[in-house]
């Protein structure tokens, strides 16, 4: 059973490096993939992808839903470091992903920053990079700002 501490309780009052490490710890979803957060500053991090041969599709080239995925949670992790988390999270609300060549396995750094706030969206853009630096995807989000719901509700 992967750990799962709920970041709803005590997110808000945590330094970046610990908010770094709790939302690692809650992101099952990360912890069964393979991916994880190497740097974090507010509204910008860096994650890592380990990519074996379990994430490759049947052609044996990286999958592209593997590699999103840990784009998407890099993202994840940038928002809520630039949010109140007292008074705010982030959702995603629309994805354009551009896949610019296939990969196998190996090391991925995919580095994440929010371009722009307007009222209740954020743009976010994630780049993912081979160990030679060589741009393998690029990933454009909008997010949606939501009030934070007590934890006593969840």
């Amino acid at each position: 059973m992967l750990k799962k501490p709920s970041l709803a309780h005590f997110a808000p009052n945590l330094s970046l490096a610990d908010f770094k490490k709790a939302f690692q710890e809650s992101d099952c979803f990360a912890q069964l993939v393979g991916y994880y957060p190497d740097h974090v500053e507010k509204g910008k991090c860096v994650y890592i992808f380990e990519s074996n041969e379990n994430h490759m599709n049947p052609y044996g080239i990286l999958h592209g839903g593997a590699l999103y995925a840990a784009m998407d949670s890099s993202q994840g992790l940038a928002v809520h470091t630039y949010l109140d988390l007292e008074k705010f999270w982030g959702i995603t609300a629309e994805a354009s992903i551009r896949y610019k060549q296939p990969f196998t396995k190996g090391k991925i750094t995919i580095k994440t920053e929010i371009k722009e706030h307007k009222k209740t969206i954020l743009y976010v853009i994630s780049n993912a990079y081979d160990e030679n630096n060589n741009l393998l995807a690029a990933l454009e989000q909008k997010w949606m700002v939501l009030k934070r719901i007590s934890p006593e509700c969840l």
